[in-house]
């Protein structure tokens, strides 16, 4: 018997290991095994967690979070290291369905979060926006806070309830930062949130389309009492405001529609991208405002970027081409003040942009000059960082392989090191 011995290798996450040995009498054998990245994979099970690691420690990392649902389910993103605290963040509905929403995640002394993937499997996705640091204008919970669930009481919400959410008067002025779920509709509508002294102005900030549970971030002004008000146009079994934390001193306005492509009959089209401008003062400042589709010719997805970096690969919103559809956008805006809207998949579709706020990054703390554009960091459907890659059989034809592998320590179960012992008879 001979023996083919394969050198200790590192494991890439998410990729599978180049294995390269010498066997006695032969030249030097080079087997790579296919790349995870060009392989579709399983969805994330009920119960799976996937993390996300290398993310700036101690921040606010501000992240598109992305569920596409295999059947009726829920996920939640949050700190790692304090583990789920009972919140969510997406829903879906099933088969397909594909859920969206900005989350606002602390990531901790570890700079990791983690995507728990809640009743039925899912694929997951995450873009990265930007992130801020913790300074006196934030303070946001270690993780998202349940503030509100009317079916805790078994209070059914009635169409043009007004429903009060009270921060308490200490925090008068302030911007909240809102994950406001409806659970089933009575039929597709639309759900606003607004200072309560104000009263509400004719925005929505959440459009449901009549099937399950639909979430969608916001942030919202709270009143000179301590107060954020939300009312909605039809019956639903249930409201959950889940919050993320606050803003201080932060312009957010009251929103101002600043487009409606219905207007003028001026659509959206597929792959033609949408250059919004904002005017040189207002370049390399943040935007926060409402993106709304409507009348989308098929199902699709809907990106936001600074105009200059060009798309990344990344989305804000899916309409199903049958309902609106509605997110949160923040995003910076490029050195000439502008931001671009691209629609894929779907031909066409209508745009509705409501604007809060444009600020300067500086009121968070964030140095300009350290600003990325936007990154896709996971989609489970082609990569998996979290788990090890499967095995791939390194030995020729006749021999069988011995693989020991060495995990890493803490515990999350990725491959750092594999050894391989290929025996022939």
């Amino acid at each position: 018997m001979s023996d083919y011995e394969a050198a200790a290798i590192a494991v890439e996450p998410g990729r599978h290991p180049l294995i390269r040995g010498v066997m006695a009498g032969t030249a030097l054998l080079s087997l790579i095994g296919p790349d995870r990245a060009e392989a579709a994979l399983p969805p994330v099970n009920p119960g799976e967690v996937v993390n996300l690691t290398g993310l700036e420690p101690n921040t606010i990392a501000v992240i598109n979070h992305t569920s596409v649902g295999r059947g009726e389910g829920w996920s939640a993103i949050y700190t790692t290291e304090n583990g789920y605290q009972g919140s969510s963040d997406t829903n879906t509905k099933y088969n397909g369905h594909v859920s969206p929403n900005l989350a606002f995640v602390d990531t901790g002394s570890q700079g990791k979060v983690s995507i728990l993937t809640g009743v039925s499997a899912q694929d997951q996705i995450a873009d990265a926006i930007l992130s801020f640091p913790k300074t006196a204008a934030t303070d946001f919970y270690p993780s998202p806070k349940r503030t509100l669930d009317t079916r805790s009481y078994s209070a059914k919400y009635v169409a043009n309830q007004i429903v009060e959410v009270n921060y308490g008067a200490e925090r008068a002025g302030q911007a909240a930062v809102m994950n406001i779920t409806v659970d089933l509709a009575k039929s597709p509508s639309w759900y606003a949130a607004y200072p309560c002294a104000e009263g509400y102005n004719g925005t929505s900030s959440v459009n449901p389309d009549g099937i399950g549970a639909h979430p969608t971030a916001e942030i919202v002004m709270i009143d000179k009492n301590g107060k954020v008000c939300i009312m909605g146009s039809v019956d639903a079994f249930g409201l959950i405001v889940d919050t993320y934390g606050f803003l201080k001193g932060i312009p957010i306005q009251p929103p101002k529609r600043i487009l409606d492509t219905r207007i003028n009959k001026d659509k959206v089209i597929k792959g033609q991208e949408r250059v919004i401008e904002f005017g040189l003062e207002n370049a390399n400042k943040i935007f926060i405002g409402k993106l709304a589709s409507d009348q989308t010719d098929g199902a699709g997805w809907i990106s936001v970027y600074p105009t200059e970096s060009g798309f990344q690969n990344t989305s804000v919103i899916n309409p199903d081409g049958k309902n609106p559809t509605s997110g949160l956008v923040v995003t910076m805006l490029d050195s000439k003040g502008r931001m671009s809207i691209l629609l894929g998949a779907a031909n066409a579709t209508d745009i509705i942009i409501d604007q809060s706020s444009i600020f300067d990054p500086a009121l968070l703390g964030i140095d300009v000059a350290k600003i990325v554009p936007p990154k896709r960091i996971l989609d489970s459907r082609v990569s998996r960082p979290d788990l090890p890659p499967p095995f791939v059989d390194p030995c020729p034809p006749g021999s069988h392989a011995d693989m020991s592998t060495w995990h890493d320590n803490n515990g999350d179960g990725i491959v750092q090191r594999t050894e391989v012992l290929c025996y022939f008879n």
